[in-house]
């Protein structure tokens, strides 16, 4: 019985690893779009927007470190979405290229609040810092 229930164990091990390295393999790159988190403006800027908006004072970036695109692809596999509904003024936009030419969008506001595909998600400090790194602040 014990044996059989390893077994099980082991097997459930290795369908959840094999899932999360082909979702790794479906990112290509990452376009990290980042303005100054301190930068004032007269109007919220949504992550829509943040391009054009934002065009002549946007650093860009292309991301195609497998580590890099390992630890987004954990953040961003299973978020734990918010039931509220607030505004982000984005001063931070990631762009993941998938292989299938979708898109996945995290924008953030660089203190607190984080967007995927347009949901809000729950305060996750760790994720924060971790896109803040990619752009460099």
């Amino acid at each position: 019985m014990p044996t059989k229930c390893l077994f099980v164990i082991a097997i459930l091990f290795i369908m959840g690893s094999t899932k999360s390295e082909a979702q790794i393999e479906e990112i290509r790159a990452i376009n990290a779009l980042s303005v100054n988190i301190k930068l004032l403006t007269t109007f919220s800027i949504s992550c829509e927007a943040f391009d054009k908006s934002l065009k002549n004072q946007i650093k860009s970036r292309i991301i195609t470190d497998k580590d890099s695109i390992s630890a987004l692809a954990g953040f961003i596999s299973k978020p734990k979405y918010s039931k509220s509904n607030k505004n982000v003024d984005v001063r931070i936009k990631l762009i993941c290229d998938k292989s299938n030419g979708e898109k996945i969008e995290v924008c953030t506001d660089g203190r607190k609040l984080i967007l995927v595909n347009g949901r809000l998600i729950k305060e996750n400090k760790k994720f924060l810092t971790f896109i803040k790194a990619l752009v460099g602040q």
